[in-house]
């Protein structure tokens, strides 16, 4: 902008070529003005050079003022002996990656922090890449300017978003070693080269940040190398309607796509892949802002670790990277549940609602229950059962609380059913979301389905004259909370019916009785709750499911075991509990570390782990002190990671992307706070505002506004002083 300071010369050219514009003719009328003229020669040329100088002025003042100076007031060189600090921090988050015709967003942030490395206005440098984490790349602050540009050049595009409070720390942190190594240090420069998306620089993000506090020790700018691409799509989220997935059953496979920008997206073909095969397209169509659901079926023969994959084919918009989501699950033969039975008949209604045919391939859930006393549960292989249901239990001994204290905390479902009788404390009475209390008066109970808001209870959702709403109960174990175990969830609750003086007086109970005898109160006792422990999950039923435990009047304590809701409430419950917690260590997002089961029986071998595209490497063996588990920290870029021992895959993982950063639009620059000095580019200028810095372009422009101003008055005043 500087350059326009050249149309300064356009008065004195101007009025140059006008001053040629005569033909001298002698003439005696002229001459004798011309003597009277030259009476007032000086006065007259005084006011037209005040006049060119004014005008001369204000192309100055605004050619200036368009280039946005500022007066540093810090001592940038002002001592032999100081030495200026540059910090280069470059945004890797994947908003980064979206191409253009000069490269990536990435690829230009990086020519441009070389070229501030490249000026030669500093002596130490410091090169930090910035995305869910920030970093040092280069380790420590180096006064090699040719190792600040290797790392510069090093850096790879992440998966993640970017978190300016991250970026703030390590700046800190990087700011106290050079003051410590080189205490001759007097200025600190941070450059923040980004491309200004709203889900890395939202307000309240630079506000809990800690920015004010850096910009009292540094000078902090901030450079956009974004540009105007906004229209995006992504896949955001991907779903199966199962938590336990079984052999040769049909599962709907759910994934969500989102548009961002101004442009509607049309015919945006969909395609599932199964273990990398193809095995189902779509085609859909939505709004620029909207979002679409895309639904597949598909049924898996084997049984294993499957990964499904939902991609966007031949789309072009401004990323890539999240146009595919990715899914490991687990596919099992069948369920495999033990009913442990304290008394003889106790476990026998439980095990014919969880397998109501001889054949468990009938049902279309392929369960298969096997009824086991309780003295035979020390012998009892847990870890071949998906869940594990007590019923009828008195006491447990302390070998086997320890037991199902193990097997659930390592993934096991376990479901207790409580009677008259059954009392469980110590170990595995620690474990349970609420305390089992006493017995309350026989009276007239229902189930309360609590809006039917839990998982378990969606198949009776909209059954509102039959199913749990039937159930007649007489008597129920009260479920005492447990003020330490806050994230245990209340599935079902009770509710009370008064009853006739007759039925009072007579002392018993119908529980055919479906008569509504007076209005339901409701009891404040829980029902059935739920809660996960470790890996694995565990229940409490606050009543018998076994039309054997009975009331002192010899009255089943309810209708349970022979209502139509039974049979589905049982294997709900049961396929709630078999779903391992551990599973969401396969499905993550990136930058999350996964736990992936270890079988201790093997030999200490290193871990073999082969990522998304070429990144390959090796994890130490895991060894006795693991518990199991091997810990899988870096998960950088998103897609499919294998575990493999010895050439033996074990686990899979899938890393997705946070779909936050996929929404590209920007913010204004000049509406960054102060502390950051801004600029772009690609064109855009944002305010020059930094810690010691004193913009003059407010100051410049009222001057030559005043000039102009005065340049009008002293033209007119000649103009009539002339005449």
């Amino acid at each position: 902008m500087l350059g326009w300071l050249a149309a300064a010369l356009l008065p004195w050219l101007i009025h140059r070529y006008m001053r040629q514009q005569h033909q001298a003719m002698p003439w005696a009328a002229v001459e004798l003005l011309l003597v009277a003229v030259q009476q007032r020669a000086r006065r007259v040329h005084f006011q037209q050079w005040l006049l060119l100088a004014v005008r001369t002025l204000i192309i100055v003042l605004a050619a200036i003022a368009v280039a946005q100076p500022v007066w540093n007031d810090w001592s940038f060189g002002a001592s032999g002996d100081s030495q200026g600090h540059l910090i280069v921090v470059v945004d890797q988050s994947y908003s980064m990656s979206c191409q253009r015709e000069n490269g990536s967003r990435l690829e230009r942030a990086k020519q441009h922090a070389q070229q501030l490395v490249d000026r030669g206005e500093y002596e130490v440098f410091s090169v930090i890449g910035w995305s869910q984490s920030a970093k040092n790349v280069i380790g420590r602050p180096t006064e090699e300017a040719s190792l600040a540009r290797a790392a510069i050049e090093g850096l790879e595009q992440r998966h993640s978003n970017a978190q300016l409070s991250k970026a703030v720390l390590t700046v800190s942190a990087a700011i106290d070693r050079v003051e410590q190594e080189w205490p001759q240090t007097d200025r600190h420069h941070v450059v923040f080269i980004s491309d200004q998306t709203r889900t890395t620089w939202a307000t309240e993000d630079i506000e809990n940040s800690g920015l004010a506090a850096l910009a009292e020790r540094a000078n902090l700018s901030v450079v956009d190398v974004g540009d105007e691409q906004r229209d995006n799509l992504a896949v955001v989220d991907i779903t199966v309607d199962s938590e336990v997935i079984l052999r040769q059953q049909e599962i709907r496979i759910t994934a969500s796509l989102r548009g961002f920008g101004s442009q509607p997206w049309n015919d945006v073909a969909v395609e599932l892949k199964i273990d990398g095969q193809m095995t189902e397209t779509a085609t859909v169509s939505l709004l620029a802002t909207g979002e679409k659901a895309v639904t597949f079926s598909y049924q898996f023969v084997d049984e294993g670790q499957h990964t499904v994959q939902v991609s966007l084919v031949g789309n072009d918009d401004a990323l890539s990277v999240d146009d595919r989501r990715a899914l490991v699950i687990d596919v099992r033969p069948r369920l495999r549940i033990a009913c442990i039975a304290g008394t003889p008949k106790a476990a026998d209604d439980v095990a014919r609602a969880l397998e109501p045919y001889e054949t468990s391939e009938a049902t279309g859930h392929a369960v298969q229950a096997e009824i086991v006393p309780l003295g035979r549960l020390l012998e009892l292989d847990l870890s071949r059962y998906d869940t594990v249901f007590l019923c009828g239990i008195q006491n447990l001994n302390p070998s086997e609380q320890t037991r199902l204290a193990y097997y659930v905390q390592s993934g096991g479902g376990l479901a207790v059913l409580a009677d008259e009788q059954t009392d469980i404390d110590g170990e595995l009475g620690e474990l349970l979301p609420f305390e089992i209390g006493p017995s309350v008066a026989i009276g007239d109970y229902r189930f309360d389905p609590m809006q039917y808001a839990h998982p378990i209870l969606k198949p009776f959702r909209g059954q509102t004259t039959s199913g749990l709403l039937r159930v007649a109960i007489a008597k129920y174990r009260q479920l005492l909370p447990q003020a330490k175990r806050e994230s245990a969830q209340v599935v079902l609750a009770f509710r009370a019916y008064p009853r006739t003086s007759m039925e009072a007086s007579s002392g018993r109970e119908s529980l055919n009785n479906q008569t509504v005898l007076g209005r339901a109160v409701n009891t404040g006792d829980p029902a059935l709750v739920v809660d996960e422990i470790g890996a694995g999950r565990i229940a409490v039923l606050a009543i018998p499911a076994s039309l054997a435990s009975q009331t002192a009047d010899g009255m089943p304590w309810s209708s349970f075991p022979v209502s139509p809701s039974f049979l589905p409430m049982m294997q709900e419950l049961a396929r709630h509990l078999a779903a391992n917690t551990s599973q969401g260590q396969q499905n993550l997002l990136v930058g999350q570390p996964a736990t992936c089961s270890w079988d201790a029986s093997r030999r200490p071998v290193p871990v073999e782990v082969r990522g998304p595209g070429s990144l390959h490497f090796t994890l130490p063996a895991p060894g006795v002190e693991d518990a199991g588990q091997v810990v899988l920290a870096d998960t950088r870029l998103s897609g499919i990671y294998t575990l493999s021992a010895a050439g033996d895959e074990f686990a899979r993982v899938a890393v997705n992307l946070d779909p936050a950063e996929s929404n590209l639009s920007t913010i204004e620059l000049r509406s960054l706070p102060k502390e950051l000095s801004a600029s772009s580019t690609h064109g855009k200028q944002g305010q020059s505002i930094a810690r010691g810095e004193h913009s003059w372009v407010r100051s410049l422009l009222a001057l030559a506004i005043v000039l102009l101003l005065f340049e009008n008055a002293l033209a007119c005043w000649q103009g009539r002083a002339w005449q």
